[in-house]
């Protein structure tokens, strides 16, 4: 489920006259991509996570690359042997339909020096599908100017203390010491303000939204355990059509780990990229408690802030390197820009403090598990 592959479950012992037409696999040869004609161009499908490694390879040397404006097409020109070496099937046309051309990347990753586990499988991912990245540490973050040197900045699961404070002066040698600290948050804005797409994973998104001040609010925030708890479970969304999420289902199962679900304020400006099913548990497997209170909310949200956007990924799109099914959110998200987004219809006023909003306050939900668990859904 997490790879998004179909399963159909056989409840019946299998026939003796199916069993006659089947054959024993001992060795599984990696698939070749077929490549049909001679170009110029060639178009293949933005549903496989191979096919953004193979724009990656194809961007990195040289070639030229396009996203469909209408569907989930990719196009490319004549650089065919990273698409059978990937595993990429496409075909000869003419030219390319309405996209949007793209670029080889300039991709920051922010690493704090107390170590994150998240931000280690985000550059093993980011590694293994051959996005180019730079790492940026807490002085990279202050020195300004990110926008000329970067067009996305991915921060991975963690809280906004480790992100702003970071480790404590005299716990570890000076320049370890402390997070990015108010200066790196205003460079942060900068970046996105002038154009650049911040990308957060998980928790991280209560940063954007309280450093930013982002008309977003954690709806599960303040919770009681015995009101929400979902400790690691895969749940149900509605994918919604939009170039963040190009090549994904109508309907993906999601890695939920103590994580946020999202509902917007008035002056709101942006997408709902994907959603938890209404009028029904998104529950698909694991435990979860209270599930009517992120029914129908947002699991990931595009926020326009000045000329760039946030990208909050509320849930662990890409968890310890297994949720395959989920990898695009993140893939697509890194080329994103203000050339793609959707129009938008003008801002809602604001309303006045205390007012705005439907969900619950800020912060990150309880990390304990009730005492006397309800039924297990």
């Amino acid at each position: 489920m997490q790879m998004g592959v179909t399963v159909v479950m056989v409840a019946e012992p299998v026939a003796s006259e199916t069993r006659s037409v089947l054959n024993r696999i001992d060795r599984v040869t990696p698939y070749g991509g077929k490549v049909d004609g001679a170009g110029p161009v060639f178009a293949f499908s933005h549903n496989s996570n191979a096919a953004m490694k193979s724009v990656n390879d194809i961007l990195n040397a040289g070639g030229t690359v396009s996203f469909g404006k209408s569907d989930s097409t990719i196009y490319a020109n004549g650089k065919t042997e990273f698409l059978k070496a990937n595993g990429v099937d496409a075909k000869s046309v003419s030219e390319a339909a309405a996209s949007f051309a793209v670029k080889k990347l300039r991709v920051g990753l922010y690493e704090p020096w107390a170590g994150n586990i998240d931000e280690g499988w985000t550059k093993w991912i980011l590694e293994q599908f051959h996005f180019p990245f730079t790492i940026l540490h807490n002085d990279d973050m202050q020195a300004g100017h990110l926008r000329s040197k970067f067009d996305s900045i991915v921060i991975a699961e963690m809280s906004t203390r480790q992100i702003v404070d970071g480790m404590q002066p005299g716990t570890v040698p000076g320049r370890y010491a402390g997070g990015i600290g108010d200066e790196g948050v205003e460079t942060l804005r900068e970046f996105v303000n002038d154009g650049g797409t911040l990308v957060t994973l998980g928790n991280a998104s209560q940063f954007a939204i309280d450093r930013f001040s982002l008309p977003v609010t954690n709806v599960v925030a303040g919770l009681r355990s015995d009101e929400f708890f979902c400790s690691g479970a895969l749940l149900r969304i509605d994918v919604k059509e939009h170039p963040v999420t190009a090549g994904l289902p109508l309907q993906a199962d999601i890695l939920f780990e103590r994580n946020e679900v999202f509902d917007t304020k008035p002056g709101f400006r942006g997408t709902v990229l994907g959603s938890y099913i209404s009028n029904r548990s998104p529950l698909r497997s694991g435990y979860l408690i209270g599930a009517d209170k992120i029914e129908g909310k947002a699991a990931a949200l595009d926020v326009v802030l000045g000329q760039g956007h946030v990208i909050l990924i509320g849930f662990r799109t890409q968890w310890r390197g297994q949720s395959h099914g989920t990898y695009k959110f993140l893939f697509n998200a890194l080329y994103y820009n203000n050339s793609m987004a959707p129009a938008l219809p003008a801002a809602t006023p604001v309303e006045a403090p205390g007012r705005g909003g439907r969900g619950g306050r800020g912060g990150n939900p309880p990390q304990t598990p009730p005492a006397v668990p309800e039924k297990n859904q």
